[in-house]
């Protein structure tokens, strides 16, 4: 006779999972840990994707301003016999394109003085070193947005306020769109040319025309932040002033201004270098500060921007351009965009560790409220605990019903507060906007943080990290009351009051 062989029980009994379900529903605390938990991962997974995005957007902000290279001089302004220099780099097997580049501070008059940060730019050759095809709005682009800018000009009262953000998404709008192309040099160095300058100036100040005759300024491309917060407007004619390099005499000798007219406009998504940075041609603003040096029968240059083709190897790159540039100018540094702004990067993510290691030692009180919830449910149930055990349950089964119970809390609140965290993202500029319009408080200053959005990025890592701490602590906090209600007499725990 065949003998029978007994069949193991089932991993999760039906009674396991069923009492878990139970004790979960008549608890007012469950719901309570619940939200906990809820709140607790979504404001992890808020913070981890504001975060992230800030870094993702400021590292494609910086990069887009500088170049992969960037050559200096041991002084401002030192940088002389540039066209020898420019074929010397070119010759490096790895360099895609040079430009020459000055910057200065300087002060501009539009209604009263004010700070910015003059930079001249080749306009055909700055296209191969930098990213400023993608911001310069086309003077189409630039006369769409322009009713939205004038219309945030005419908004007075602080309610209003808000509305000045709206030019800012219909210019992200455009600048951001799939089908278009960045600028080609021809369209940048147009900007430049005095017969564009002079259709602005006729389309938008043709008074000023007038009266300027046969004359017509050089032309100047403004962070949009100016026409925006109108401390400028398309077509006007602003007096810019600087201090001139290594000049004897007295200030009035060494300070040069010059007239520019507004002819376009540029953002690049950081507020800072939007709302300060005014674009001229290199080789009118060379003229302006009077760098030619008659030692050497050449002008000086701040420095030379310097694109390479293959970023992986900028390293390699450098050490071949100080090696091939060291014999002819040992003063001139080679450095990388990383080595200019790589610590405001780093800083960043520091700081995103730093406040995530903070949210998580928040999230233990979360596990302790999982803890008692739990302890209160032993305590309650023990005699069930003990019919169960006396009518054949194993204490691994008692085990299970409390991790079970413990698990689906955390489990559940984890993807409510996964959901929830993505929805708050989506909508949280439009939620911003509308604080600033009631409250008017900005909780993302754009002076502060450098950006006119709340950037997002959801990624993979992130959600780990959102997830782990609520379940590990969940897991852990489930297990002291499953053992200390599996090791209950259940004799005792039968007559439990």
């Amino acid at each position: 006779m065949a003998a029978h062989s007994r069949s193991s029980p089932p991993l999760f009994p039906y009674y396991e999972l069923h009492l878990s379900l139970k004790y979960l529903r008549s608890r007012f605390s469950s719901i309570a840990a619940l939200l906990s938990v809820t709140f607790g991962v979504a404001v992890i997974w808020i913070v981890l994707s504001i975060m992230g995005g800030y870094i993702i957007v400021l590292r494609e902000t910086i990069r887009g301003q500088e170049s992969h290279l960037t050559i200096y001089g041991s002084a401002p302004f030192s940088v002389a016999h540039i066209l020898q220099l420019e074929e010397l780099i070119r010759s490096v097997k790895n360099v895609r394109g040079t430009a020459p580049f000055i910057e200065t501070l300087a002060m501009y008059k539009s209604g009263q003085l004010n700070p910015c940060q003059l930079r001249g730019i080749h306009p055909r050759r700055e296209l191969e070193v930098s990213e400023i095809g993608r911001y310069v709005l086309r003077p189409e682009e630039l006369e769409r947005v322009l009713p939205e800018i004038e219309a945030t000009g005419k908004d007075s009262g602080d309610g209003d306020k808000a509305k000045a953000r709206s030019p800012v998404v219909s210019i992200d709008s455009i600048l951001r769109s799939e089908n278009r192309k960045p600028l080609e040099p021809g369209e940048l160095e147009r900007f430049f040319e005095p017969e564009f300058t002079a259709k602005i100036l006729q389309e938008h100040n043709p008074r000023t025309l007038r009266a300027l005759g046969n004359t017509v300024p050089p032309a100047v491309i403004v962070g949009v932040q100016f026409l925006i917060e109108r401390k400028m407007f398309l077509g006007q004619v602003v007096e810019i002033g600087t201090v001139k390099p290594e000049q004897q005499g007295p200030m009035e000798q060494r300070f040069a201004h010059e007239s520019f007219v507004v002819v376009g406009a540029f953002k690049t998504g950081d507020y800072d270098f939007d709302s300060r940075s005014i674009f001229v041609h290199v080789d009118f603003l060379k003229n302006m500060l009077e760098l030619f040096d008659a030692r050497s029968n050449s002008y000086r240059y701040e420095g030379i921007r310097v694109s390479v083709d293959d970023f992986d190897r900028v390293n390699d790159t450098r050490k071949e351009l100080e090696a091939i540039l060291l014999p002819v100018a040992p003063w001139l540094r080679v450095i990388t965009w990383e080595d200019l702004k790589g610590n405001i990067l780093t800083a960043v993510l520091i700081e995103k560790f730093v406040i995530y290691f903070l949210l998580v030692l928040l999230m233990s009180f979360t596990g302790c409220m999982v803890l008692l919830m739990l302890l209160l449910t032993v305590i309650e149930k023990t005699r069930d605990m003990g019919v169960l055990l006396a009518l054949g349950a194993t204490p691994s089964g008692v085990v299970r019903i409390f991790l079970i119970n413990g698990l689906l809390l955390v489990s559940v609140g984890t993807l409510l507060g996964l959901g929830i965290g993505y929805l708050f993202c989506l909508y949280i500029n439009p939620i911003h906007d509308w604080i600033h319009s009631v409250t008017g408080l900005r909780l993302f200053p754009p002076e502060i943080y450098h950006m006119d959005r709340i950037p997002i990025s959801f990624q993979s890592g992130d959600v780990l990290l959102s997830i782990a701490p609520p379940l590990f602590l969940g897991f852990f906090s489930s297990l002291i009351p499953a053992f200390w209600a599996s090791r209950r007499d259940p004799i005792k725990a039968i007559h439990h009051a």
